[in-house]
């Protein structure tokens, strides 16, 4: 079914680059499959050269062997990390986004839980400073109400690309597409679209 969605919406959008995505649901996605299948999912989706990328979860038991799958079919690995329930210490993001380069994706992506407006001040500095380090790009970003502004601003410190909706979001505080297109827009210094 993911191979088909796939072909689906590459059929639909030809001329737009596809991030495939499976989330497993220890990282909040809706179900659950075996570590050998999640592989031969990845290995799938990469395998079709429909996706610019796929997603893989870099805490996942067999999050090598998946990367290496996708690199062999000449595609390019967003790893990411979600935490639900907090947001680390600086230290601990900048090391989890340093392991997720250092494990061979070509992207790294965290999203964290903040408690309090401090927490998104860690996940802003850890961006920043890891950012300086970092050879490849890096999305961050702090969930809910609370972390909205690291999806808008995320950029300044360092932070490559954001996540906003055209529906129901999929994560705790996305933003509606259009609202996120006029902030960048303005935020960048050209005209806010209406």
């Amino acid at each position: 079914p993911a191979v088909a969605a796939l072909e689906a919406v590459s059929r639909l959008l030809p001329d737009t680059p596809i991030r495939a995505t499976f989330r497993t649901s220890a990282v909040g996605g809706d179900a659950e499959i075996s570590d050998d299948a999640y592989v031969h999912l990845v290995e799938a989706l990469a395998a079709t050269g429909l996706a610019a990328a796929v997603d893989v979860e870099y805490r996942h038991a067999r999050a090598a062997e998946a990367i290496a799958a996708a690199h062999e079919h000449g595609v390019s690995v967003v790893a990411s990390n979600h935490d639900f329930t907090a947001t680390p210490p600086a230290e601990e993001i900048s090391a989890r986004l340093g392991a997720m380069e250092s494990a061979g994706a070509d992207v790294a992506k965290i999203a964290v839980m903040p408690r309090s407006a401090a927490d998104v001040v860690t996940l802003i500095a850890a961006t920043e400073q890891r950012s300086r380090a970092a050879g490849i790009p890096l999305i961050t970003m702090s969930m809910g109400a609370l972390g909205a502004v690291t999806r808008i601003g995320g950029g300044t410190f360092g932070s490559a690309a954001t996540f906003a909706t055209e529906g129901a979001a999929s994560a705790p505080g996305q933003l509606p597409a259009t609202g996120v297109r006029a902030a960048l827009d303005l935020l960048a210094g050209g005209p806010a679209q209406p």
